[in-house]
């Protein structure tokens, strides 16, 4: 169960009797008296990879290896792609900030991260082009992964639903990327009818600051 539930890249434990999800103190007690020390530290390892896998609002330090994500509560960052990293603040003494794009130090001073080769726009829309399909609400062949039609953060679709809320308070589907009408409505029904699939998005929203 642990190996096919690792192999396709989850990490939530059901219970075998109820189905329901374990905690997590319990599915690690149970492979403890099960596996050898050195393979529970490999299945612990594996479970948190496929964890933060998911979580497409973590993104790894290239220099501490430490997982951050973005604040976007520091306005006075003209750059959504500028994360800082705690760990490494905490070490150097002073703040470090590194590019959720291209994962490297980010260079104040600079347009962007300041970085050669980093195009944010670029790194997201080659993701939009090349990540997976999947089945939501019936419908087949639609991209799990989306950028938000109002900030442009990526989205993962990891179950559920089509219907998604974004952080920054644009609702949207999944599928068909309509908006939620201002009556609270779904121009595309219900949230787990089926609706016309949008193809994968090519352009996303321009996020340069606006000067008055």
């Amino acid at each position: 169960m642990l190996d096919v539930t690792l192999k396709d890249g989850g990490y939530t434990i059901y219970c075998p009797s109820c189905g329901a999800p374990m905690q997590w103190m319990v599915v690690r007690h149970i492979l403890s008296s099960v596996m050898s020390e050195s393979k529970l530290l490999r299945s612990l390892d594996a479970i948190n990879e496929n964890f933060v896998k998911r979580q497409p609002e973590l993104r790894q330090c290239s220099k501490c290896g430490a997982y951050q994500q973005r604040d976007f509560t520091k306005t006075w960052y003209s750059d959504q792609n500028r994360v800082v990293c705690d760990e490494c603040t905490r070490r150097a003494g002073h703040e470090v900030s590194f590019c959720w794009c291209c994962r490297q130090i980010w260079r104040p001073g600079f347009s962007g991260c300041g970085n050669d080769r980093c195009d944010g726009a670029a790194a997201k829309l080659k993701e939009l082009k090349e990540c997976s399909t999947k089945t939501i609400a019936s419908v087949s062949g639609c991209p799990n992964t989306r950028a938000c039609p109002k900030c442009a953060i990526l989205i993962y679709h990891i179950d559920q639903c089509k219907h998604m809320r974004c952080k920054c308070g644009c609702n949207f589907c999944f599928i068909c990327l309509k908006l939620l009408n201002a009556d609270k409505t779904w121009p595309c029904g219900p949230a787990y009818d089926q609706c016309s699939l949008a193809p994968r998005q090519t352009t996303i929203p321009d996020l340069t600051p606006q000067t008055a």
